[in-house]
């Protein structure tokens, strides 16, 4: 399994990747072992957001939770405003290429526009990428996730899901996907439609977890994608309100599974980027 990528001068793969779905569909077990077996960013340059109850995704990708209110905007703009000036500080003042994870982004995120939640957060999702702050964004894919951030972004992995907003942008974009609207509604259970809205070809095929390695299945044309349901390898702990992420209690996981290389990775840039390599200068700060 391969992703296009261009590789910061720290390590870091740059790009935005969204999982989207419902709560149960898989989206954030699938998304920790993409951070951690795929982009394999360095620890030291990762920065894990969830709320507090929703540690998962930090134990899946192994790097340390960093928990926030989804109802505080002045603790967001405090977490967020960090991050972001840990980005575009120089290198020689001990500034960082940043690959941030953000779970149930939907509670961190405003539907107004281009108003992306706090400014902060705002200046990640408009500016992020050419600053070297990479980012997976985990949410179920509400109106406040828009179709611009999806259009905008390197990768986009969309579960079973009858949300309207979702369903419009495949109906309206995905034209590279027979019957889009209905397919990704009937879903097989876990299993990920992967689709890249700048890069061609733009349809990836499909993603499912199996034995805590992510499986690549070829698209089969115009008929619905078959397959058997698979269970995910950690426990989902979704909240479908931000009253429940802010106040549900944490609920025990055990340790993320062993699992041992997916395949190469390439470092080549999507069509729409300029090519970067581990020798390439860091970007001028």
């Amino acid at each position: 399994m391969q992703i296009d990528a261009p590789l910061s001068p720290q390590g870091v793969r740059i790009g935005r990747f969204l999982f989207l779905g419902p709560a149960g569909s898989g989206k954030t077990t699938i998304a920790g072992h993409f951070v951690r077996d795929v982009l394999q960013w360095p620890a030291e340059c990762i920065r894990s957001v969830a709320p507090p109850s929703k540690p998962t995704l930090s134990r899946l990708a192994r790097t340390r939770h960093l928990p926030l209110s989804v109802t505080d905007r002045e603790a967001q703009e405090a977490m967020f405003g960090r991050i972001w000036r840990e980005a575009q500080t120089p290198y020689d003042k001990g500034g960082m290429d940043i690959g941030l994870i953000v779970d149930d982004a939907d509670f961190y995120m405003s539907g107004a526009g281009r108003n992306y939640g706090c400014p902060s957060l705002s200046e990640i999702v408009k500016l992020g990428r050419e600053a070297g702050l990479s980012q997976v964004f985990v949410a179920q894919g509400s109106a406040a996730v828009s179709k611009d951030l999806i259009a905008n972004s390197s990768m986009v992995a969309i579960a079973a899901t009858d949300e309207p907003n979702l369903l419009d942008y495949a109906r309206r974009y995905m034209q590279d996907v027979p019957k889009a609207e209905w397919t990704i509604a009937h879903l097989p259970r876990h299993v990920f439609l992967v689709y890249l809205p700048s890069s061609r070809p733009k349809l990836a095929g499909l993603w499912k977890l199996v034995n805590g390695r992510i499986e690549v299945r070829e698209w089969l044309g115009e008929d619905a994608p078959q397959g058997e349901e698979s269970r995910p390898t950690m426990p989902n702990e979704e909240p479908d309100t931000p009253a429940e992420a802010a106040s549900s209690p944490d609920a025990p996981g055990a340790s993320p599974p062993e699992t041992g290389e997916i395949g190469a990775t390439s470092t080549r840039p999507r069509v729409d980027e300029k090519p970067t390599g581990s020798e390439a200068p860091g970007p001028e700060r």
